[in-house]
């Protein structure tokens, strides 16, 4: 049997309440992550091939920045990668290298260091990522990969 509801207001306020009951009982969040914020890997990249472990994601940094961190040794060439800087509209504001700090002609793990100088007046606003390279002297796509990790600057 139907029931005849005497207004479309009162329909249109009962699916309100139900909405929201619905809402509360799946426990409903929108998303408002900052995607600008999440680490990203790409190409021959992943946490089986690098590590960073100074500075982590979301750090609050300034020049000069301080890097350490853990690579595979087919990351490196002539024991090191290239390290850049940029703002959030991927405007360079620092480049340098990553150099190992032990054998790196190996499959393992071997650390690195670097110091990177940036100019952060340059960007456009308080993010800035840091950007690890995978050595590729080949210059194929297919040897291409990057870790790039969201930091903070003060403003």
């Amino acid at each position: 049997m139907l029931y005849k509801i005497a207004s479309p207001r009162v329909a249109i306020i009962l699916g309100v309440i139900l909405l929201g009951g619905v809402i509360f009982l799946f426990g409903y969040t929108p998303d408002t992550k900052d995607t600008r914020l999440e680490t990203k890997c790409t190409g021959v990249c992943s946490t089986d091939m690098i590590v960073l472990d100074s500075p982590g994601e979301g750090d609050t940094v300034s020049a000069p920045l301080s890097i350490e961190g853990r690579a595979r040794g087919g990351w490196y060439f002539e024991a090191s990668f290239p390290v850049d800087v940029t703002d959030s509209r991927g405007v360079l504001l620092g480049q340098g290298y990553a150099t190992a700090t032990g054998e790196w002609m190996t499959s393992d793990f071997v650390p690195f260091t670097a110091s990177l100088h940036f100019n952060a007046a340059e960007a456009i606003d308080n993010i800035i990522y840091l950007v690890l390279r995978r050595d590729n002297p080949s210059g194929l796509p297919e040897g291409d990969g990057t870790l790039s990790v969201p930091l903070m600057i003060p403003r």
